[in-house]
């Protein structure tokens, strides 16, 4: 099933927290349908984000792929793909942002699509170890984790997908070992690469989003930091503050800070605290976000 929102110009998006209403979307060509997607467009940090709601009552779990696109009339200019396994209850709180808006000119009318597929449980997380099994002979390199990964890859994908690549097989090896990067992150990666979809929002993490800094996956970068920020919590939001840090993320320093500021408190007293002493600069953006947080309640 699908819907298609046309945005006409920048006032009817734009500082809106909510720009649609929901739409009820089903699996397509289902008669009695059992899963309902709630799909609205709201604005998240000034640019258009996909709201999903998924009520399932099936008794078991489903698997979906969410098509997210934008166009003009012109044509598409940026999709995303995205799988995701629902159990069977009611799930909110999924926030995705529309692709591409970042490079977007706003050249009206806009046109976002969202489309919900059903997909094959089976097929939920493996696509990468099917491509290899079926590719295999045909891989011009493998590479390899610290931890035993051992992948057989394809050069010319990799390369043009990721500038990372394409400087590390500049020379003629076959063999290359990727470091800061463990064999589960490495599989999510190669699947994001092989496949040009996103992972599910459940297996982002922070060793996904620093692996794809460090494979220089801009998009998937993005779809990380989205996913991250929507899912800041007492015990992880010192580590997700630190990390976006260190990797120069300064909108997911903010989300953290945002956080910390509010609960304070309680954040100092999390097992992850001490490792903030490392961190001077975020240390002193608290205090001022503290400071600040305290005159307004005044």
């Amino acid at each position: 099933d699908s819907v298609t929102w046309t945005i006409r110009n920048e006032g009817d998006w734009y500082e809106k927290t909510e720009i649609t209403p929901s739409k009820i979307l089903t699996f397509n060509g289902s008669t009695n349908p059992e899963v309902h997607f709630a799909v609205k467009l709201t604005c998240s940090n000034y640019k258009i984000a996909v709201n999903i709601c998924v009520m399932n009552r099936l008794g078991k779990q489903v698997s979906s792929v969410l098509v997210i696109r934008r166009s003009s009339i012109s044509g598409v200019e940026a999709q995303t793909n995205i799988r995701s396994s629902w159990s069977p209850g009611i799930h909110s709180g999924l926030q995705i942002l529309v692709p591409g808006m970042e490079d977007c000119c706003y050249i009206y009318p806009m046109f976002i699509t969202v489309v919900v597929k059903m997909s094959d449980p089976s097929d939920q997380f493996q696509m990468i170890e099917k491509i290899v099994e079926r590719n295999s002979r045909f891989s011009d390199a493998e590479i390899f984790t610290e931890d035993g990964g051992k992948f057989p890859v394809h050069k010319l994908v990799l390369s043009n997908y990721s500038e990372f690549f394409s400087k590390l097989f500049k020379d003629d090896q076959k063999l290359y070992t990727i470091l800061g990067v463990d064999r589960k992150t490495i599989i999510h990666l190669l699947d994001y690469i092989y496949s040009h979809t996103n992972p599910s929002p459940k297996v982002v993490d922070l060793n996904l989003l620093k692996g794809a800094k460090q494979f220089q996956l801009d998009h998937l970068v993005e779809y990380c930091v989205s996913t991250l920020e929507d899912n800041i919590r007492h015990d992880n939001v010192v580590e997700i503050c630190t990390t976006a840090e260190e990797l120069g993320l300064e909108r997911l320093v903010s989300a953290a800070m945002d956080f910390m500021g509010e609960k304070t408190g309680e954040i100092m007293k999390s097992a992850k605290w001490s490792t903030m002493k490392l961190h001077p600069k975020l240390i002193k953006q608290l205090l001022f976000k503290v400071k600040e947080n305290s005159s307004e309640n005044k």
